[in-house]
C-alpha cells in the first residue's frame, strides 16, 4: 500500500473476491523504525495517505488500522455471542454431573467449596427461572407450556374473557338509567358527574373478585415456577426450607399492595352505606309512638345479638 502501488481493484473485492472483503493498511517500514516514528504519527500519516491518494480517497472510510480494528472487534464480539451460550450450557451440565457424583459418594465439601457450590446452585436457579419465564439465552426451547406462557394466558386471555361478558351496549344502558335516576323529575342539559361516579364504582366492585383472583393465580404460578426451579436442590433440606419461607413471604407482598390500593375505596363505600342505613332507621323510628319505639329497639338488639341483620328485622316489624 505504499507509493506507486494501485490496489483499488483488490480493495473493491473485484480481483480476488472474499466473503468479508479487504482492509488496506500501511505497515511500518525500516525507515520508520530508524527514524523512531511513533505509532500516533504513523496512524496520522496512514490516514493522510489514504485521504489524498487519487485511487484510495473514495475508499478512505474502509481503509486504515482503525477500520481493521473495528471490523475485528465486531467479528470477535459476534463469535463470542454465538459460542458462549453453548459453552456455558455445556459447562453447567458438567458441573451438575460432578456435584451429583460427589453427593452420591457422600463427599464432604469444605467451607470454601460449599460456598462456591451454593453460589453455583443459586445461579442455576436464576437461569432456570429466566428460562421458565421466557427469557431464553439458548436455542433450546421446550414445547411444553412454561410458567411465562401460563401467566401470559391468565393476564391477556382469561381475564379479558371474563370482562367481555358485558357488552358496551349494556354499559351504555346502565349509564343512561343511572343518569335518569340521578336527575329524577328534574330536567338537565348536561350529564351529571355523579352518574358516572356511581357506574364506575359499580364496575370496580363487579370486577374486584376476578381481578384479585387473577393476581392470586399469577402469584401462584410464579411460586410454582420457583419451586420447580429449586427441585435439583433437594439434597439441601435446610436451604429448601429457607427458600420456601422467603418465596411465601415475598409473594404475599403484591397481594397486600393490591389490597392497600382497593381497601380505602371499599371502606369508604361501607361507611357511606352504614351511615345511610342509620339515617333511614332513625327517620322511621321518629314516625312511631314512644312505646312502639322501645319494642322495636329491643327486638333490633336481640336480632343483632343472634347474628342476624338487625336493620332488616326492625324494618320488617315496623312495616
Amino acid at each position: 500500500m505504499g507509493e506507486g502501488n494501485d490496489a483499488r481493484a483488490v480493495l473493491e473485492n473485484k480481483l480476488y473476491p472474499l466473503s468479508r472483503g479487504y482492509v488496506g493498511v500501511i505497515n511500518r517500514n525500516q525507515s520508520d523504525i530508524d527514524k523512531k516514528k511513533s505509532i500516533a504519527d504513523a496512524i496520522e500519516s496512514e490516514k493522510k495517505f489514504f485521504n489524498t491518494h487519487p485511487a484510495y480517497k473514495f475508499l478512505s472510510d474502509r481503509l486504515g488500522i482503525h477500520c481493521l480494528q473495528r471490523i475485528l472487534i465486531e467479528q470477535f464480539t459476534n463469535h463470542i455471542s454465538y459460542t458462549l451460550p453453548a459453552l456455558r450450557n455445556e459447562l453447567t451440565a458438567e458441573s451438575l454431573d460432578i456435584v451429583k457424583y460427589l453427593l452420591e459418594k457422600y463427599y464432604q465439601l469444605d467451607d470454601t467449596a460449599s460456598e462456591i457450590n451454593l453460589f453455583e446452585m443459586h445461579r442455576l436457579v436464576l437461569d432456570s427461572f429466566h428460562s421458565e419465564i421466557g427469557f431464553y439465552e439458548s436455542d433450546e426451547v421446550s414445547e411444553i407450556p412454561n410458567g411465562g406462557s401460563k401467566i401470559n394466558k391468565l393476564m391477556h386471555t382469561s381475564l379479558p374473557l371474563i370482562f367481555s361478558h358485558e357488552t358496551l351496549e349494556d354499559l351504555r344502558k346502565q349509564v343512561i338509567g343511572t343518569i335518569q335516576n340521578v336527575r329524577g323529575a328534574r330536567k338537565g342539559q348536561f350529564a351529571p358527574d355523579k352518574a358516572f361516579e356511581i357506574v364506575l364504582k359499580a364496575q370496580i366492585s363487579k370486577y374486584e373478585e376476578p381481578s384479585m383472583r387473577c393476581v392470586s393465580l399469577v402469584i401462584k404460578e410464579l411460586t410454582n415456577t420457583l419451586f420447580y426451579c429449586t427441585e435439583h436442590q433437594q439434597t439441601f433440606i435446610n436451604e429448601n426450607d429457607k427458600k420456601s419461607t422467603a418465596v411465601n413471604e415475598n409473594t404475599k407482598k403484591p397481594q397486600q399492595e393490591n389490597k392497600k390500593i382497593y381497601n380505602p375505596f371499599l371502606n369508604k363505600k361501607k361507611r357511606k352505606r352504614e351511615g345511610r342505613n342509620l339515617a333511614q332507621r332513625n327517620a322511621l323510628m321518629e314516625m312511631l309512638p314512644q312505646d312502639e319505639q322501645e319494642i322495636v329497639v329491643t327486638k333490633y338488639k336481640g336480632a343483632e345479638a343472634a347474628g342476624g341483620s338487625g336493620r332488616e328485622f326492625s324494618l320488617r316489624e315496623q312495616n
